[in-house]
């Protein structure tokens, strides 16, 4: 086993490059933010930026852990940090496929404040469950390699794996249910609710094929990415095998790579802010080709009630995009839409990538 020197200098790349992949995410949700992109504000926006914030916690406590002398406040804090932090994460992971599920299965309208706050504080709660069993156990190595990995407890490790676990099963379970009704409903194309065009968080392309399968590869990827960082990490440290250890240590220092990569590439949410971003971007520099016409409107009528008009042939109106059209009407009218000089300039700056993240 590498003593604490070796592993600081082993991780330490590979953990800088992921935390810089996960403050490249929110520096990438700040520039939304100061774009005054609407769809910014939904819960799932918000839960994948607590996610990347806990990844950045866990990462750091990590690093901090492998020079960490045993029983000491630092160790304490590091080894509440990196466990509370990873379980953040992975709850997180959670939290979003229960939003996702509430609207593309059981089709219930978006969280209220109370209840998007029960959700926001899923992880938060896992990050002070997870940091507190560790910390309760005192686990620290006789021979002084780490703080916590080596000598973690039986008791310890099995909690770890329970918790994980759940997530994972959990996480499973409700990517199976969101799967099994998109195809039992012969749901081959996304709704046009949840599209580029609409009034949704979640769209990709002009078609509607396209969309249906860049949803369903993202929501895979939640639970696998949750469970090649996480649970391989827990399961080889409790084998006790050099090698098995190091491999399962190198694919958690990498965990922020994967979720920024996924993040950018495959997450239908991220590309819909890139596509506001552009036309935000666009629309204040009289630059760029125009972007697709919404194919459907939300409008009020006399009654102050809310129609929806549908203007073309695709169908699957959700109460996600209804819920969502009445808060933009009502955003709208009491906040202001100039965008952020500062974010109107970083948006330009970085338009080739938005294109990128938009392409076909």
């Amino acid at each position: 086993m590498l003593d604490r020197r070796s592993r600081a200098i082993f991780h330490s790349g590979p953990v800088s490059f992921s935390v810089l992949s996960d403050i490249c995410v929110l520096c990438f949700y700040a520039v939304a933010a100061g774009l005054r992109v609407s769809h910014i504000r939904h819960t799932v926006h918000k839960l994948l930026a607590v996610l990347f914030v806990f990844n950045i916690v866990a990462l750091c406590c990590w690093l901090g852990e492998t020079l960490s002398y045993p029983e000491t406040p630092r160790c304490n804090i590091s080894i509440f940090g990196e466990v509370g932090g990873f379980g953040g994460e992975y709850y997180s992971s959670l939290a979003i496929l229960i939003v996702l599920y509430r609207s593309l299965v059981l089709n219930h309208p978006p969280f209220s404040a109370f209840g998007e706050g029960c959700a926001i504080a899923i992880p938060f709660g896992a990050f002070l469950a997870g940091g507190l069993i560790v910390i309760l156990s005192q686990a620290h190595a006789p021979d002084g390699t780490t703080c916590f990995a080596a000598a973690a407890s039986t008791a310890t490790i099995l909690a770890m794996i329970i918790g994980l676990g759940f997530a994972f099963v959990a996480s499973v379970i409700l990517v199976a249910g969101i799967l099994f009704f998109r195809m039992r409903r012969g749901a081959n194309e996304t709704p046009e609710s949840l599209r580029v065009s609409g009034s949704g968080i979640m769209a990709v392309s002009s078609r509607s094929k396209d969309d249906a399968n860049a949803l369903s590869v993202r929501l895979v990827l939640y639970p696998v990415l949750m469970l090649l960082t996480g649970g391989l990490a827990v399961i080889t440290a409790s084998l006790a095998i050099t090698s098995a250890a190091i491999v399962g240590e190198a694919l958690l220092a990498l965990s922020g790579i994967f979720n920024a990569i996924i993040f950018f590439g495959w997450d239908p949410t991220a590309r819909k802010l890139a596509f506001g971003m552009l036309e935000i971007i666009n629309s204040a520099t009289g630059t760029g080709h125009p972007l697709p016409r919404p194919s459907s409107i939300t409008t009020v009528n006399a009654d102050g009630k809310l129609q929806h008009k549908r203007l073309s042939s695709f169908s699957g109106i959700t109460a996600l995009s209804i819920a969502e059209s009445r808060a933009e009407l009502i955003n709208s009218r009491s906040q202001s839409t100039e965008p952020a000089p500062i974010a109107l300039y970083v948006g330009k700056i970085i338009k080739p990538f938005l294109r990128w993240m938009t392409r076909p």
